[in-house]
C-alpha cells in the first residue's frame, strides 16, 4: 500500500489479510470506492479502456474499481501485498524497490495512488515519478489522510510521515506538473472519532505495539450507518466540495 521500507517493515502478513477481507465490506473502504469511482466518471466523461497503474496497489482491493475504467496494473513495495494480491486472481502486478516504477515515460492514461503519499518520505519525488508515466492530459486519482491538527497514535502506528491540508497538498500537486480538476474531503464521521481518540491517548513520536494500525471495530448496525452517510457525502460532492473530513481525494490532469 505504500512505496517506502520505513511502513512496510510494521505491515505483516496478518495486516495485509486484515485489510483484505475488511476492503468488501468496511464502510470506510465501500464508502471510498464509491465515491472515487463516481469522481473519476466524471473526470473521464465516459471513456473507458484505458491503460492505468495503481501505484501502491496494496492487496488489490482498488483494482476492483479501477477495472471499470481499463487494463490496471498495480505495483507495490511489499512482497506480502503483491502476494496477497496474486491470491485474489489479479495477475498484471509489479514488485518494486522505492517510489520509481520500470515504465517508460507516458504510458498511462490513469494513476491511482490511494493513501500511498502519506508513507513516503520525500513524496514530492513519488508525485513526479506518478506524472513522468502519465501520458500529458492523463489522469491523477490520489487519496491522502487530512488536516493536520488530526495527527494522532494511530498514524504514528500507521508509519505515516504527515496529515495533508489541502493547500499543501494542491500546491504539491501542481509544482509536479499537474492541474487540479476536483477535490474534496470526504468521512466527515471519522473527525470527533479521531479527536475523541487523540484526546484520550495523546500523541505519542514513536510507534507502540499497544497502538492497533487498523480502524476501530463497529458493530454490523454501525458500519451500514456510517456507509450510508458515507453516501450522503457522495452526493454532496457532485455538487460542491465538503469542506473537512478526515480524508482527501484530488483528481488531476497533467498539464
Amino acid at each position: 500500500m505504500a512505496f517506502t521500507s520505513h511502513y512496510s517493515d510494521v505491515m505483516e502478513t496478518y495486516e495485509y489479510g486484515r485489510i483484505a477481507k475488511r476492503e468488501s465490506f468496511y464502510f470506510w473502504h465501500v464508502g471510498r470506492r464509491e465515491i472515487l469511482r463516481e469522481a473519476l466518471s466524471r473526470a473521464l466523461g465516459g471513456r473507458k479502456d484505458l491503460k492505468i497503474l495503481d501505484y501502491g496497489c496494496g492487496p488489490g482491493g482498488n483494482i476492483l474499481f479501477l477495472k471499470d475504467f481499463g487494463n490496471v496494473l498495480g505495483a507495490d513495495i511489499s512482497p506480502t501485498a503483491i502476494e496477497f494480491a496474486k491470491t485474489r486472481g489479479f495477475e498484471k502486478l509489479v514488485k518494486v524497490s522505492d517510489h520509481t516504477v520500470p515504465f517508460p515515460d507516458a504510458v498511462f492514461d490513469i494513476v491511482s495512488s490511494l493513501d500511498v503519499f502519506e508513507h513516503i518520505d520525500v513524496d514530492e519525488a513519488a508525485m513526479w515519478e506518478c506524472s513522468r508515466v502519465l501520458k500529458p492530459g492523463g489522469v491523477l486519482l490520489v487519496t491522502v489522510p487530512a488536516h493536520r491538527w488530526l495527527w494522532s497514535n494511530h498514524d504514528v502506528a500507521l508509519r505515516h510521515f504527515r496529515r495533508y491540508s489541502r493547500r499543501e497538498l494542491l500546491q504539491k500537486l501542481r509544482g509536479a506538473g499537474f492541474q487540479i480538476v476536483e477535490w474534496s474531503h470526504f468521512v466527515t464521521t471519522a473527525v470527533p472519532i479521531n479527536l475523541i481518540r487523540k484526546a484520550r491517548d495523546g500523541v505519542s513520536q514513536t510507534p507502540s505495539k499497544d497502538v492497533d494500525t487498523y480502524d476501530i471495530e463497529f458493530s454490523p448496525f454501525v458500519n451500514s450507518a456510517l456507509l450510508f452517510i458515507l453516501r450522503l457525502e457522495r452526493i454532496i460532492i457532485r455538487f460542491l466540495p465538503i469542506p473537512f473530513g478526515s480524508s482527501l481525494f484530488i483528481i488531476a490532469k497533467k498539464l
